[in-house]
């Protein structure tokens, strides 16, 4: 198993552990291997505490500038397996949002195009609207109500939505 660096240099543990079997014919298991708390999860290749550190660096660099900075810090990985930790991640819940951004994006450039909405606290996307019309923007408002303040570019599509107005 891959660790964290020790003075610039690449740490591997050799970790010795029993391959045990289970004689219940029901059991779909049937070989498994004792794990250590806190040092080994099944099928991981990395301890927790290198993942955690990969995590961070994929999540603040993304993928080609974190691959270089893995390097730097003798925990060699590749920019997909950077990205596909960041996939990995579960979504943080948006929470109560009360000040929201709402803006149109292209789907297909000409073609298809959505609303964004954001947390302008947090700056994070809570939601994606199908459309741009503001049918849709008013009813997402009804379903939350403990919406106070809604931010908007000047065209007037996302006004005639607004039902405070």
């Amino acid at each position: 198993m891959a660790d964290p660096a020790i003075g610039g240099r690449q740490t591997l543990l050799k970790v010795r552990v029993r391959r045990l079997f289970c004689d219940n014919t029901g059991c779909q298991r049937r070989p498994f291997v004792e794990q250590v708390s806190g040092l080994t999860t099944p099928y991981a290749r990395r301890t927790p505490l290198l993942r955690g550190m990969l995590e961070k660096i994929a999540v603040a660099l993304g993928g080609r500038p974190g691959n270089r900075t893995s390097w730097l810090l003798a925990a060699e990985v590749s920019r997909t397996t950077l990205l596909r930790l960041i996939r990995g991640l579960p979504v943080p819940e948006a929470g109560m949002v009360s000040v929201v951004g709402v803006d149109d994006f292209a789907f297909r450039k000409g073609r298809d195009y959505g609303s964004i909405i954001i947390d302008m606290h947090t700056g994070r996307p809570v939601d994606l609207l199908p459309d741009h019309h503001s049918a849709s923007f008013a009813d997402w408002l009804r379903a939350h109500p403990g919406i106070q303040v809604i931010c908007r570019d000047r065209a007037s599509g996302y006004a005639e939505g607004d039902p405070g107005r």
